[in-house]
Formats: C-alpha cells, structure tokens, sequence
C-alpha cells in the first residue's frame, strides 16, 4: 500500500496542501514519484511562463491523484484487475523511457494510445513505435520540446517508478497470488451456491478485467447457466432475454435455449433495461457513485416485479483498502450531502432525477440489515483513468474552484461556440424534460454517423483557446434539430400512452374489474368503474403495484376487490396522480436546445 503514495521528489514542485500533507508522513525510500505524471516538476524555469508548458501546472496536479486513485480502486476492485494496471504502468514507463531516449517527451492522450502498445525488444518493433509517435507530434497531437525539460531528473525519476511498478508487479503475480489465494474471490465462490439456489442473481463490478476474472473462475456447474456481459458483448439484449424472460415481453426460449440464472457484468447493464425476474444484486466492487448503486438495483427493483422482496449485498473494502480510498466514509458523505445541499428528495445529476431516500441509507446501513448490497460504453478511460475517477475529479473541482464550478453550472440554455478543427460538424445537445439527445449534423445537414464518446472527445480544448465564427448555416441546421427532436418525444409519448407498463398484479386488477363492472353495470353508474381501471393502468407507483401483486396472489374479486381498489386509489393518490401525469406531459414535451458546438 505504502508503495502507491507520492513521495516528493528532491527537486523543485508546485506546493500543495497534500504534498505538504505527504511529506509529514514517513515514506517508503521505493515510494511513486509519479515523475510522468508531474512533468511541470521538470520544466526549466525559463519555459515555465510558456502557456503551452503552464498548462502542465494543473494537469499534474489532476493526473498523479487520479492515477494514485485508480489503482487503489482497482485493488479494491480484484487482484486482477491491479495486476492489469500494474502490466499497464509497467508497460507505459518502459515505453515513455524508449521514447525519451530518443529526444521525445511522450505526453498527451494520443501519446498514451501509443504508449500502451507492446512493444518488443526488436529493433523493427521499437523503430515502428518511434515512428507512431513522430508522426503523432508532426500532427500536433502532442508536441513538447526535449529541451525545455530537465531531462536527466525526468528520466531518473521516471526510472525510479519503474522499477517500483516491476517490484508491485513481481508481488501480484498470477503465481504468487494464485486464485485460490484470493480470499474475497473465494468468499464469493463459497456464498455462491446459495444465492443462485432458488432465484437468479445479477453480479455488477465496475471493471471489465474484474468481470471477466470472476466469470472464468465461476464453478462449471453454475457457469452452464450463467453469462458475462460487459461492453464488448455483442448482442446483449439477447442475454437480457434468456436471464428475464418474463420481463422482457414473455419472451419464449427457441430450441437449444436455455434459461439463465446468473449474470456478472459491468456497468453496460445498470441503465433502461428489465431485468426484474430476478431478486438478488450483487456489488462485487463499489462504486463512487451511490446513485449508480441505485441503479443498479433498480434493474431489479421496478415495474413488473413479482418479487415481495428484492436482496442486494455489497463487498466492502478490505480495511487497508479502505482507509486508503476512504471509499465507505465517502459514499456516506455524499448521502448526506444530497441530503444538505440538494434536499432529501433533490436532483443529483439531473433535474428530473429523483434519490430514494430509504435506498440511499440502506446501501451502507449494515446494522438495518437492508443494505443494498440503453446499453453504454463500459470501461470508458481518460488517460487511463475510469469515469468513476473522472467524477471525482469534477466534484474536487466544485472544492477546488468553486467559481469556475459555478461558472459552468449556471451557463444558460442555447449557448453556441465554435472551433476551428476542419471536422465540419456541428454537435447540439438537446432536452425535452428527461429525455436529452445529442444530435451530430455535417454543415449541410445531414447527419453524422459518430460514437457519443467520439462525438464530445472532438471539443476537447485548452482554456485560451479562440473561439472560431459560427459558421453561417447554423440556425438552419437548429431549426431541422429542433423538428427532429419534437418528432422524436412525440413518438416517445405516443409509445408511453399506447402501452402503459403493468405489472401482472395491475394486469389482474385491471381485467378483474373489467368482469365487475360488466356483470355489475349498476355498479358503474357514475362511472366509478371506469375511473379506477384508468388509474390501475396509469400508474406506475410502486406501492400500488405491491398491493395489487398481493390482491392477485389473496385471489380478491367482484365487490371486495373493488371496495379495496377504492382504499388504494386514495391512500396512493391516485386521484391526483392523473393531473400530475398531464402536467409532466406538457414539461416533458417542451423541446429546448441546451448547448451548440460548431467544428469549422
């Protein structure tokens, strides 16, 4: 552990409050300096002013507390998965050393694309690699001067980490830590068994390597029933299908099917899809985010469950992992800093999002004994670092500069830039009440067949950057986002009112008054009816769904079930719920244009 700390090397650097937090400690002589990621610390004082090289100042300062982060994260994660970043490290210092030998400071994302490559000890494979990141510099993907680096202190300082990252590797070996060495991977194997003996379960780990580690290691007799999803699955809604059949549409088993009772994925499955045949989540890792724990447990937790209850269980940091990553302590904060700052019920990265606050407390509250335990991207990194980290580095910012945080988090809607890139593209990220869509257009309005994450990466930028003009074409091309848009929602409610998700408990209550109020017409006369077989079909409440999933299991008919359906529509405000429905309605449909990209 004491090995990932920084030490501070002897030489000058940009004081900070941990650094000066760092240096009080004892340290280990073999400690990270993390030279790679501190290049500002060996920047000659002549060049300092420079902005291309100031800009290394903040840069530094976010790269060796990320980097330090993710590696504690990912040894709280699996031993695999730190054995990863380890051959990883090692592999990019040994590369950063080749290239420095040949008057090339590799630095900057496309660098590190370069870097990471294998490369062996041929004299053809290393004359290939430099020739890579040559003409990576003449394209001005990066482009530092060998000479405004002390370059003898770089070098030494980045051979001392190397030789720190070979020492940890050479300890975290597959030989030297074998799988049945590992405890928190056999403590699952042991638990296994039960979990999966009379339901399903729904396995989440933050990492892709963990994922995998764990589904090789699965006993064969569980494995033959189970699947691993992660974001290089193809097809995964056909997994989902075979896991939740009765969720998905009663999707029907074709021949040489069989039905699944065990997933271990990566996050690619905690967003939009029905997984509620099963009742047991289970969080190999944690999190930052306690939202994203929320949703995870909401794949499991939602419209059309039959399950009364739903378990979820969660492996906490080892303790030395812990008070390293303080990863527990900081969950806990974050819940009450929702509570404080955004209101018990308050948005927490949206403005339609909702926190349950009985979830919240019950992901950590070990004592309660209720602790909770559209396909994306999976394992997404900048420069290396996992979005988890990247979050973070955008709440340390709101601490870190709490007016520039203020300053992007009132921009107003509709604000337009431009760049000068020679992409030809215009990005425009739009809202329309919960639904928000980023649109890619070419100047002559057609649309640009382009990844997400490809998409935002193009507007990356240094703060000083000038802004280009907007290109002349641009409110044309707003006005056919706008339509697109406004058709989309459209569709959307159109498929939201023509087939409301119920639940087979609202099923049965909806065609068992149906029944009534057909053999009973007297009983309609005002249209009573009617009114509860429009709320029993409207609504999505969860506390309705229950009582109605118990009236089917209790068999509740004719004047009983109506006289109880009566008592819910006021106890679960139904009759208000309507107006409320209507109301959303017209907030979600508002299409708006939150924020124009031009790249000319």
């Amino acid at each position: 552990m004491r090995l990932l700390h920084r030490r501070r090397p002897s030489l000058p650097s940009v004081e900070t409050e941990e650094d000066v937090a760092d240096a009080a400690d004892e340290q280990d002589p073999r400690a990270l300096i993390y030279a790679r990621y501190g290049l500002w610390n060996y920047v000659v004082d002549e060049r300092k002013t420079d902005p291309t090289y100031k800009k290394l100042i903040r840069a530094g300062k976010n790269l060796r507390g990320l980097i330090r982060t993710s590696l504690f994260k990912r040894l709280e994660s699996s031993v695999k998965a730190f054995r990863e970043s380890i051959d990883r490290q090692v592999r990019v210092h040994r590369n950063f050393l080749a290239a420095l030998d040949n008057n090339i400071v590799a630095a900057g994302e496309r660098a590190m694309d370069i870097l990471e490559g294998e490369v062996d000890e041929t004299d053809d494979a290393l004359r290939a690699f430099l020739e890579q990141l040559q003409e990576a510099e003449a394209e001005r993907s990066f482009g530092y001067d060998i000479g405004a680096f002390r370059v003898e202190e770089l070098r030494a300082g980045v051979e001392h980490d190397l030789k720190t990252f070979e020492f940890i590797q050479s300890l975290v070996t597959e030989e030297r830590i074998p799988a049945k060495r590992d405890e928190k991977l056999q403590e699952f194997l042991r638990r296994l068994p039960d979990l999966v003996a009379d339901g399903k379960l729904l396995v989440f780990t933050e990492y892709q390597d963990t994922a995998k580690y764990v589904f090789d290691h699965l006993p064969e007799s569980i494995k033959r029933d189970a699947r691993l999803v992660t974001g290089d699955t193809e097809h995964p809604e056909r997994i989902v299908q075979l896991f939740a059949p009765k969720a998905n549409d009663d999707y029907q088993l074709r021949p040489g099917e069989r039905e699944l009772k065990l997933l271990v994925s990566t996050d690619v499955l905690s967003e939009g899809l029905n997984l509620q045949d099963c009742s047991r989540v289970l969080n190999y890792d944690l999190h930052w985010n306690p939202v994203r724990l929320i949703q995870r447990f909401g794949r499991v937790d939602r419209i059309g469950s039959e399950h009364e209850v739903v378990h979820a269980y969660n492996f906490l940091p080892e303790k030395a992992a812990e008070r390293e990553l303080a990863l527990h302590e900081k969950l806990a904060s974050r819940i009450k800093e929702f509570n404080a700052i955004l209101g018990m019920d308050g948005q927490v990265l949206d403005r339609k999002e909702r926190v349950n606050p009985e979830a919240m407390y019950a992901i950590y509250e070990e004592r309660s004994g209720k602790h909770l335990g559209r396909f994306e991207v999976g394992e997404a990194e900048v420069f290396g670092v996992s979005l988890a980290e990247a979050e973070e580095f955008f709440r340390e910012l709101r601490e870190r500069e709490p007016a520039e945080y203020e300053r992007i988090r009132s921009l107003r809607d509709g604000i337009r830039t431009a760049r000068r890139t020679g992409e030809a593209k215009v990005l425009v990220l739009c809202r329309a009440g919960s639904f928000i869509r980023l649109y890619v257009r070419d100047l002559k309005d057609q649309p640009v067949d382009i990844d997400t994450t490809d998409a935002l990466a193009l507007l990356k930028c240094e703060p000083d950057e000038a802004v280009a003009e907007l290109p002349g074409q641009l409110n044309r091309i707003l006005t056919g986002v706008k339509l697109a848009l406004i058709n989309e929602v459209d569709e959307l409610w159109r498929q939201r009112r023509t087939r409301p998700p119920l639940s087979r408990g609202q099923q049965y209550v909806r065609d068992e008054l149906d029944k009534l109020r057909n053999a009973r017409p007297d009983l309609d006369i005002d249209g009573q009816v009617a009114r509860l077989m429009e709320a029993v079909t409207g609504t999505r409440q969860r506390r309705f769904q229950r009582a109605c999933e118990r009236l089917k299991r209790d068999k509740v008919a004719g004047e009983a079930l109506l006289r109880r359906v009566r008592q819910l529509y006021y106890d679960c405000a139904l009759h208000i719920e309507r107006a409320a429905r209507e109301e959303e309605e017209v907030e979600e449909r508002v299409p708006r244009i939150l924020a124009v990209a031009a790249l000319v």
